[in-house]
């Protein structure tokens, strides 16, 4: 009787979980796409700029001009797991911003990746391939890491060079 009292009290919480996940999920998509475009419009240099898709990414036009792009970046080498980032450069491939969208690290040292937590990310504003060795400072390189969050530090320096590697290659 026990058991049968159990697997009912588990086939009913299951039920409501299942009736919860899908009453609020499109209110969670809603808020994830809200989110993911006030984090691309952050990423502006200027306030009269005007952002566009690609195939690639989006282009960031001032004027009517191509003025830089923005692409979206993922790490999988974060302590917590996959970290996903923006990062707006100029056409020169200068980095005008990094911005993170999403990460598991942990909370009050790892998520100093989060501008909202630290100003830790605005180190990278204005660096680019030719003008920056991409490495912590301990290891000869010009990036400081957070303290306690060596790997999430990395794992950022990574990506980031990864993704400016990469736009310069094409």
């Amino acid at each position: 009787m026990t058991i049968l009292r159990l697997g009912l009290l588990t086939l009913l919480c299951g039920a409501l979980l299942a009736l919860a996940y899908t009453l609020t999920r499109q209110t969670i998509d809603e808020n994830q796409r809200s989110f993911a475009q006030q984090q691309l419009v952050s990423m502006l240099p200027f306030s009269d700029g005007v952002i566009t898709k690609t195939p690639r990414g989006y282009s960031i036009l001032r004027g009517g001009e191509p003025y830089g792009l923005i692409r979206q970046h993922r790490s999988s080498e974060g302590y917590g797991g996959d970290i996903t980032l923006l990062l707006a450069y100029r056409l020169d491939g200068s980095i005008i911003r990094v911005r993170t969208l999403a990460h598991r690290e942990t909370p009050g040292i790892g998520d100093a990746i989060d501008d909202s937590k630290s100003t830790w990310i605005y180190q990278f504003d204005g660096r680019s391939l030719s003008n920056t060795r991409w490495a912590l400072t301990h290891q000869g390189g010009a990036l400081d890491g957070i303290s306690g969050a060596t790997i999430t530090s990395r794992a950022m320096i990574n990506a980031i060079h990864q993704s400016l590697q990469e736009a310069a290659n094409e």
